[in-house]
């Protein structure tokens, strides 16, 4: 069984609002897609990474990643895992789909939402959180309520996600074009495959902002002291 996983950096990182790429960005001394891709690179048996990259910013990390294959992004986030999806060998059996701005996930966790797939019990998984605070559904671009949904059977999802690399494709190639997918397992979700949710680490924070890097600090300088 062969395990490749898919780094996604192909975003443009408007919302980071600093003009640079938020994943070269240092977090505790380095580039925050370097702690996404050398996490990726612990997990035992993977085979290889192939990242998607940004334009603008595919020089740029190069320059501080390790051996990987490369592919350019797409217009949106479907057509940046696509590419990566392209990339991949034939005898690939098991994909690892992560976002390069969630620096801080766990090797446990990944190799966690790894397991059910590895073993047949899953063709998609998915990491998250059970959602804690209430949940309120507003009326489109206006923010009166309409309901109050119950959370015991919400979810917040991250990544990585790990698929079997058939499913995977097949829900990229099945599902309509005309349609947004926010990830990868509302594709395969769409497509009427079954996805497993395991319960991620609250560390495993995305950045998207400029305060999730002093978030993220806190959280290595709070592991630090701990460990």
């Amino acid at each position: 069984m062969t395990t490749w996983a898919i780094l996604v950096a192909g975003g443009e990182g408007k919302r980071f609002g600093t003009g640079q790429s938020k994943l070269m960005a240092s977090l505790d001394g380095q580039p925050v897609i370097r702690r996404s891709f050398e996490t990726l690179s612990q997990i035992p048996g993977l085979d290889g990474i192939v990242v998607v990259a940004a334009a603008p910013w595919l020089k740029q990390y190069q320059a501080c990643l390790g051996n990987c294959r490369w592919t350019e992004g797409g217009p949106s986030r479907r057509d940046s895992v696509w590419q990566g999806l392209l990339q991949l060998p034939s005898e690939a059996n098991i994909v690892v789909v992560h976002d390069a701005a969630r620096p801080l996930v766990r090797v446990d966790r990944i190799l966690a939402a790894f397991a059910p797939v590895q073993q047949g019990m899953a063709m998609a998984t998915s990491l998250g959180l059970p959602v804690c605070n209430t949940i309120k559904q507003v009326k489109t671009g206006q923010p009166w309520v309409e309901a109050t949904l119950e959370r015991s059977c919400l979810w917040q999802t991250h990544t990585p996600q790990v698929f079997d690399k058939k499913t995977l494709i097949d829900a990229h190639q099945s599902a309509p074009t005309d349609r947004v997918f926010p990830d990868d397992a509302s594709l395969v979700e769409y497509g009427g495959y079954p996805v497993l949710m395991v319960t991620d680490s609250p560390d495993n924070l995305k950045i998207t902002v400029p305060v999730d890097l002093v978030m993220a600090e806190a959280i290595l300088a709070h592991c630090e002291v701990t460990l």
